[in-house]
Protein backbone atom coordinates (compact mmCIF):
# COMPACT_ATOMS: atom_id res chain seq x y z
CA UNK A 1 0.00 0.00 0.00
CA UNK A 2 3.02 2.22 0.41
CA UNK A 3 4.18 2.34 -3.33
CA UNK A 4 1.37 3.47 -4.69
CA UNK A 5 0.68 6.38 -2.18
CA UNK A 6 4.59 7.19 -2.94
CA UNK A 7 4.32 7.23 -6.51
CA UNK A 8 0.97 9.32 -6.73
CA UNK A 9 2.75 11.60 -4.19
CA UNK A 10 5.60 11.85 -6.56
CA UNK A 11 3.56 12.41 -9.71
CA UNK A 12 1.25 15.30 -8.28
CA UNK A 13 4.31 16.81 -7.39
CA UNK A 14 6.13 16.84 -10.97
CA UNK A 15 2.82 17.69 -11.92
CA UNK A 16 2.09 20.79 -9.28
CA UNK A 17 6.13 21.68 -10.41
CA UNK A 18 5.56 22.33 -13.84
CA UNK A 19 4.34 26.19 -13.89
CA UNK A 20 7.27 27.31 -11.73
CA UNK A 21 9.20 25.52 -15.09
CA UNK A 22 7.47 27.87 -17.32
CA UNK A 23 10.14 31.06 -17.93
CA UNK A 24 12.22 31.96 -21.06
CA UNK A 25 13.66 28.27 -21.69
CA UNK A 26 10.04 26.72 -22.34
CA UNK A 27 9.08 29.79 -23.89
CA UNK A 28 12.25 28.91 -26.66
CA UNK A 29 11.21 24.90 -26.91
CA UNK A 30 7.66 26.33 -28.00
CA UNK A 31 8.66 28.60 -30.32
CA UNK A 32 11.19 25.66 -31.53
CA UNK A 33 8.52 22.90 -31.88
CA UNK A 34 6.29 26.13 -34.12
CA UNK A 35 8.78 26.56 -36.64
CA UNK A 36 10.40 29.95 -35.30
CA UNK A 37 13.78 29.29 -34.64
CA UNK A 38 15.15 33.12 -34.36
CA UNK A 39 12.66 33.54 -31.24
CA UNK A 40 13.81 30.32 -29.70
CA UNK A 41 17.49 31.59 -30.13
CA UNK A 42 16.26 35.42 -29.07
CA UNK A 43 14.99 33.25 -25.68
CA UNK A 44 17.39 30.94 -25.04
CA UNK A 45 20.68 32.95 -25.48
CA UNK A 46 20.76 34.67 -22.33
CA UNK A 47 19.78 32.14 -20.44
CA UNK A 48 22.53 30.23 -21.13
CA UNK A 49 25.00 33.04 -20.62
CA UNK A 50 23.89 33.44 -17.27
CA UNK A 51 25.07 29.66 -16.96
CA UNK A 52 21.88 27.46 -17.28
CA UNK A 53 22.58 24.53 -18.26
CA UNK A 54 19.48 23.35 -19.96
CA UNK A 55 19.81 26.49 -22.28
CA UNK A 56 23.12 25.85 -23.12
CA UNK A 57 22.79 22.67 -23.78
CA UNK A 58 19.54 23.31 -26.10
CA UNK A 59 21.79 26.65 -27.29
CA UNK A 60 24.18 24.36 -28.68
CA UNK A 61 21.46 22.30 -30.64
CA UNK A 62 20.24 25.33 -31.84
CA UNK A 63 23.87 25.57 -33.71
CA UNK A 64 24.81 22.08 -34.21
CA UNK A 65 21.10 21.62 -36.16
CA UNK A 66 21.81 25.19 -37.76
CA UNK A 67 18.09 26.37 -36.65
CA UNK A 68 17.86 29.88 -36.26
CA UNK A 69 21.49 30.46 -36.69
CA UNK A 70 23.96 29.34 -38.68
CA UNK A 71 25.37 26.02 -38.36
CA UNK A 72 28.41 25.02 -36.76
CA UNK A 73 31.05 22.33 -39.01
CA UNK A 74 32.83 20.55 -36.60
CA UNK A 75 32.19 16.50 -37.60
CA UNK A 76 34.32 15.10 -39.75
Amino acid sequence: MRRPSAALILIISFLMARPILAGPVEDSRKAYRGGDYKTAYQLIKPQAEKGDAVAQFFLGYLYDEGKGVPRITTRR
